[in-house]
């Protein structure tokens, strides 16, 4: 980016405008032959790279900066910005380590400045660190020095390239409370945006309510009048994860991309460009989005894998277009994504859900007929209008579809308010003592009117059968709904409830399903509940832990627990078959803790009758407050063990346990976290 006549100015971060922002990680200062023209296809306009401390500074003062000299350059040629991670440690100062003394973080502020001064008015965007939150800093985390290195850094360069921009902290995954300690330290009032690093192995929209809390926590801590967005600067899945594959990971791709979008993230860096080796077995390898082996004499020079070709047919669909709001399309709305895509008079939609099974959706607009395009770019047969409408049968693998003519309905949606907030995710109903509870988390802070409707069909009863209201103001991220019940649930009850949005650009939102909770918590006082949970503690038996159950407050139980340094973690566990029995066909299991920021990572086990134990993966406990978990016990995004390997649940299923899987973070510290009544959920 250079300056207009001479003037100097302030760089700015890529626009929302498709690919701006959109691109990979490499690892390299010179690109083999043919290599950065393959990437450049792809629609890449962005890439990260560590602009090392260590090899640019060899001698003590003395800078040398020709390899990202001869990088910045060709990167130019093709139009690539370039965001350059100033990382790592020398070993002319603090013995080799991450700067820790007054010496190290002067000498790391000379060099950062000197390279932000090298490359002044070139559109370089400067991070400070990766992931410092973990191994990253050695000889281990430690986020004062972090933090005393950042201000450091980030004062110098206000002063001395004040027109550069300057993000952070960079850390794997979001960890909340390391975020949280660089905000209240002030860190905001030097960076231009926040980068994180959202690894994850489920799937990319789980994110969205992650985005909603980091975006209310930047808002506590900004400057006032400072707007300060999310970047996400290095997020990737494998293709050798378990159950992953080529194709897995190109569906990932493209729905990270597009759900980044739809939270106005503006950078996303896919990690990483190209594969690192060939061990099957090595995760670390299998990352790329083009094969590891090279070919100098051979257009293209490397093999594309199904998530370059994803994201060269995203950029070159909605290239010049930007994500305008998610249309809301009939029943089961959280797990169904219609986004819409707008480019003046031009409309464009991506369309998809996170369920395995195909769903059919119909999309209000006006008569036509629509192109459709896979996401690997292949063409599909056009769909026309009907009535009611364009009716598709989606799944998780993102179709594009494209008007053959301008269509009013789609070009009106553009101005209209959002039909269907982006993340307004209702929670599975839980069990608060003797309140139903029910917690509305809204990312896009959109206004929200609507109804709440219960229906009783086993016998517990509403105190009122009247309607609830529900409304989120604007600017408004969460609300909790409570409904009283006449008695305490007890373990075989079940009901089912929508939630209707009032009238509005033609669209309501309607969801009905039915639960029942394992167990009532309420009933129990010390005595009777340890003769019916116990906590197991697992994990190495050489690693010491200490744990204790209690009744808790408002009907749940109370886990108190603390663990050695190493692997370690406690199973919460039913003592009786009538407890773990389990009827019906369960779609998920919803829990509801009150957690501990940790670190610690909540998964549950189930067995089905052939002996198969399944485990299901949730979030990580990385903030102290309410958290919700929905854990699908249908097979598909478990590990298992035992019994047939047919990747079938062969039913009756029985709940096993809930675990709590130490973080090392978590280590010699007392925790204690509640957990509410497990809820069972099924279809209508």
């Amino acid at each position: 980016m250079t300056a207009v006549a001479g003037m100097a100015q302030k760089s700015a971060l890529p626009s929302a405008i498709v690919p701006d922002g959109l691109g990979y990680n490499i690892h390299f200062t010179d690109a083999k032959e043919g290599e950065l023209e393959m990437l450049a296809a792809s629609g890449a306009t962005i890439v990260r790279m560590d602009f090392g401390w260590s090899g640019t500074e060899r001698q003590k003062g003395v800078y040398n900066f020709s390899a990202f000299e001869r990088l910045t350059d060709a990167l130019e040629k093709h139009k690539i910005r370039p965001l350059y991670i100033l990382d790592y440690s020398n070993r002319n100062y603090d013995e080799g380590l991450s700067p820790y003394s007054p010496e190290g973080r002067a000498a790391f502020t000379k060099w950062a400045t000197a390279a932000a001064l090298h490359f002044k008015n070139r559109g370089i965007i400067w991070e400070m660190y990766n992931e410092p939150n973990i191994h990253f800093w050695k000889p281990e985390p430690k986020p004062d020095d972090y933090i005393l290195l950042a201000l450091e850094v980030g004062k110098a360069l206000r002063e001395a390239a004040p027109n550069e921009l300057y993000i952070g902290p960079a850390t794997s995954e979001i960890d909340f409370d390391f975020l949280e300690r660089c905000f209240k330290a002030g860190l905001l009032e030097y960076w231009d945006a926040v980068s994180v690093h959202p690894y994850r192995q489920r799937s990319p929209e789980t994110v969205i309510s992650e985005y909603a809390k980091l975006r209310r926590m930047i808002e506590r801590y900004a400057p006032k009048g400072k707007h300060i967005p999310i970047l996400s600067a290095e997020w990737g899945y494998s293709s050798v994860w378990g159950n992953y594959n080529d194709d897995l990971q190109g569906k990932m791709l493209v729905r990270q991309w597009l759900v980044n979008l739809a939270c106005a993230v503006p950078i996303s860096i896919w990690y990483d460009w190209h594969d690192d080796g060939v061990d099957p077995k090595e995760p670390e390898h299998h990352f790329g989005t083009v094969n590891f082996q090279y070919f100098k004499d051979r257009v293209p020079v490397y093999d594309p894998k199904p998530s370059y070709i994803a994201a060269r047919t995203f950029n070159e669909t909605f290239r010049g277009y930007k994500y305008n709001k998610n249309i809301f399309v009939g029943d089961n709305a959280n797990d169904l994504y219609v986004f819409l895509f707008e480019n003046g008079k031009d409309v464009r939609l991506a369309v998809w859900t996170t369920k395995s099974e195909l769903q059919t959706v119909t999309i209000p607009c006006s008569q036509g007929t629509f192109k459709a395009i896979s996401y690997l770019g292949d063409e599909l047969p056009d769909v026309k209008t009907d009535a009611n409408g364009l009716t598709v049968c989606i799944s998780d693998k993102p179709v594009y579809l494209i008007p053959a003519a301008q269509n009013s309905a789609l070009l009106k949606a553009v101005n209209s308010k959002p039909s269907y907030p982006l993340a307004l995710k209702m929670s599975i109903p839980m069990i608060e003592n003797k309140d139903l509870i029910i917690h509305f988390d809204n990312t896009g802070g959109e206004v929200f009117l609507g109804k709440l409707q219960l229906k009783d069909i086993s016998g517990i009863k509403f105190r009122s059968t009247k309607p609830v209201r529900v409304h989120l103001k604007e600017g408004e991220f969460e609300s909790m709904v409570r409904i009283p019940l006449s008695k305490t649930a007890s373990g075989d009850y079940r009901f089912t409830y929508s939630i209707k949005q009032d009238a509005g650009d033609g669209f309501s939102i309607k969801q009905t399903q039915r639960f029942y909770p394992i167990d009532n918590f309420s009933k129990y006082d010390l005595k009777t509940l340890n003769e019916n949970w116990e906590v197991v503690p697992d994990g190495d038996m050489k690693v010491s832990s200490e744990q204790s159950l209690s009744p808790g407050n408002n009907g749940a139980l109370k886990l108190t627990y603390q663990f050695g340094d190493g692997w370690k973690f406690l199973r919460l566990v039913p003592k009786n078959t009538t407890l773990a029995k389990i009827e019906d066909q369960p779609q998920a299991l919803a829990l509801r803790i009150d957690a501990d920021g940790s670190g610690s990572s909540i998964r549950i086990r189930f067995r089905h009758s052939q002996g198969q134990t399944f485990q299901v993966d949730g979030e990580k406990m990385n903030i102290k407050g309410m958290m919700y978990f929905t854990f699908d016990l249908t097979g598909k995004q478990s590990s298992s063990w035992g019994g047939p390997k047919d990747g079938i649940v062969h039913y009756p299923i029985a709940f096993d346990s809930i675990i709590i899987d130490g973080a090392r973070k978590a280590c010699c510290t007392s925790y204690s976290i509640e957990i509410f009544p497990p809820m069972l959920v099924f279809g209508e």
